[in-house]
C-alpha cells in the first residue's frame, strides 16, 4: 500500500524475487483506503507515504483492526511526517506505532549501524541505504532493533508493527538500496509464527515515494485503482517455531537522563542455568536503555544473568525462561567508574583518570576510558562518578548452580578523600 506519485516498482520487485514470495499486490492509497476484509487475506501489509494518504484516520482504523485480527504492519518513511502523509487513526493514538508522529526530515544518506545481532528482523539483512530519512522517537513500548550510521533509529518494533525509517518508493528513484525488503519478508515470517516459504501467501506492498523538499498532497502522475487480488489461501505451518526475545533494560550512571544517545552503550549478556552457559557478543542499547538479545536456544527455566559495560561495573540478577515470544528484564543502574574494566572501581582506575583530567578529544594525552559523561571530556564529572563508586565491586562472574540476586558492592577497600588533582 503505497501514497506516492509513481508505484513502488524497485520495492515490489524485490519483494517478488525473495524465496517464497507468492504475490505482492499494489493498493494506491492516495485514491481509496483499504477495509479490513481486503488486506485479511494478507501476511502483511506494507504502508509507505511520500504524498498525503487518502484518508489517514480510516486507514489507521483499519490497521489496528487487521493487527487485533493477526495481521502485521511493516510501515516506511513517511509515515511519521506529519500532515497526510501520517498514518493516524487508532493506529497511532492506540498505541500500534514504535515511532512517536511526528519525526523530523534527517535527508542524508544513512548506512546500517549497529543492531541486534541475531534478530528475525535482521536474518539475511547486510546492507540498508537511504537517503530520504527522519528522525525519531521511540514510542513506550516499542523496541529498537537497529541504528543507522548517524546513531539515529534505523528500525523498531512494537507488538505487530515493525516500522523502518526509510523511503523506499520511486518518486525518484535510486534514493534507496539494500536489503529494505528482505526486512518486509523477516517480519511477515516472525510475528505470522512461521516462513512464508512453507506457505505462500501475497503481501499488501504500501511503499511509498522519495520524498522532496516540499512534499505535495496530490499525486503528480497518473494513480493506479486500489485493487487487490490474493490468488492462494493460507494454510498452517504447524511446524515454525516461533523466536523467543529478551529485553533488558538498564540505565548508565553518569549519563543523561533516558531517553538519550548517550544512553547508546555496549553491553554484553551472560545467560546461565547449571553449567549450560551463554555469552552473548556485546550490542548497544538504545537511547532509552533498552538492549534486545535472542533466546530461543536457551533451555527453559529460572537461570542467571550478567550484565557488563567496559566503564561501568557490573549487575546480576535472575530470569524465568519459558520460551514466551518476549521476556522482559529490568537490571538496574550501571555504576560508572571502572576505567580498566576489570570489574573493580580502585587506585587504578582513579590513576587513569588522573593522568587525563581536564583532556578532550583530540588533545594529547585523552583518554576516553575516563570519560564516563560521554562529553568528550575528562573533568571533575567523571572524577565524582569514580568517586561515589569507589571501593565498589560489580557482580561477579556466574558459577554453575548459583544465584546472583543483583549487584553485588565491594566492601572491602574503604574509599579515599581525595579530591581532584589540581593541573
Amino acid at each position: 500500500m503505497y501514497a506516492d506519485s509513481a508505484a513502488p516498482t524497485a520495492f515490489r520487485n524485490n519483494l517478488l524475487a525473495l524465496p517464497g514470495v507468492a504475490a505482492a499486490d499494489l493498493f494506491n492509497a492516495t485514491t481509496g483506503t483499504p477495509t479490513l476484509a481486503q488486506m485479511l487475506p494478507y501476511d502483511a501489509v506494507i504502508a509507505f507515504s511520500n504524498t498525503g494518504y487518502f484518508d489517514q484516520v480510516t486507514l489507521g482504523n483499519n490497521l489496528a483492526d487487521y493487527e487485533d485480527a493477526n495481521g502485521v504492519v511493516v510501515a516506511y518513511n513517511f509515515d511519521w511526517y506529519g500532515g497526510t502523509q501520517s498514518i493516524t487513526g487508532r493506529w497511532q493514538t492506540g498505541g500500534y506505532s514504535p515511532y512517536v508522529n511526528p519525526g523530523t526530515t534527517n535527508f542524508i544518506t544513512g548506512t546500517l549501524g549497529t543492531y541486534t545481532i541475531g534478530h528475525p528482523l535482521m536474518q539475511g539483512v547486510t546492507s540498508l541505504v537511504s537517503l530520504y530519512r527522519e528522525t525519531l522517537t521511540l514510542a513506550g513500548g516499542a523496541t529498537q532493533i537497529a541504528l543507522w550510521n548517524d546513531g539515529t533509529s534505523l528500525m523498531a518494533f512494537k507488538a505487530r508493527t515493525v516500522g523502518v525509517s526509510a523511503y523506499v518508493g520511486d518518486a525518484p528513484p535510486g534514493s534507496w538500496n539494500g536489503d529494505f525488503a528482505r526486512v518486509a519478508l523477516n517480519a511477515a515470517n516472525w510475528l505470522r509464527g512461521g516462513p512464508c516459504a512453507a506457505t505462500p501467501t501475497a503481501t499488501v506492498t504500501v511503499p511509498t515515494s522519495t520524498r522532496t523538499n516540499t512534499p505535495t498532497n496530490t499525486p503528480t502522475n497518473t494513480v493506479i485503482p486500489p485493487t487487490l487480488t490474493p490468488t492462494f489461501t493460507r494454510t498452517a505451518t504447524p511446524t515454525a517455531t516461533t523466536p523467543a526475545l529478551l529485553i533488558g533494560h538498564v540505565v548508565w550512571q553518569g549519563r543523561p537522563a533516558q531517553p538519550n544517545a548517550l544512553q547508546q552503550v555496549g553491553i554484553t549478556l551472560t545467560l546461565k542455568l547449571g553449567s549450560n552457559e551463554t555469552n552473548y557478543p556485546s550490542q548497544n542499547t538504545d537511547a532509552s536503555g533498552f538492549f534486545t538479545t535472542l533466546v530461543t536456544t536457551r533451555p527453559n527455566g529460572v537461570q542467571n544473568w550478567r550484565v557488563k559495560g567496559t566503564k561501568w561495573l557490573a549487575n546480576s540478577g535472575t530470569v524465568n525462561l519459558t520460551g514466551a515470544p518476549v521476556t522482559n528484564v529490568e537490571m538496574g543502574t550501571m555504576r560508572a567508574g571502572d576505567a580498566n574494566n576489570d570489574n573493580l572501581v580502585n587506585v587504578q582506575d582513579f590513576n587513569i583518570l588522573k593522568n587525563t583530567l581536564g583532556k578532550a578529544c583530540g588533545d594529547v594525552g585523552y583518554d576516553d576510558r575516563a570519560d564516563f559523561t560521554g562529553d568528550c571530556l575528562v573533568n571533575v564529572q567523571d572524577f565524582n562518578q569514580q568517586k561515589n563508586n569507589f571501593g565498589s565491586s560489580g557482580a561477579p562472574p556466574l558459577l554453575p548452580g548459583s544465584v546472583n540476586e543483583g549487584p553485588k558492592d565491594g566492601s572491602a577497600v574503604a574509599p579515599p578523600d581525595v579530591s581532584p588533582p589540581k593541573r
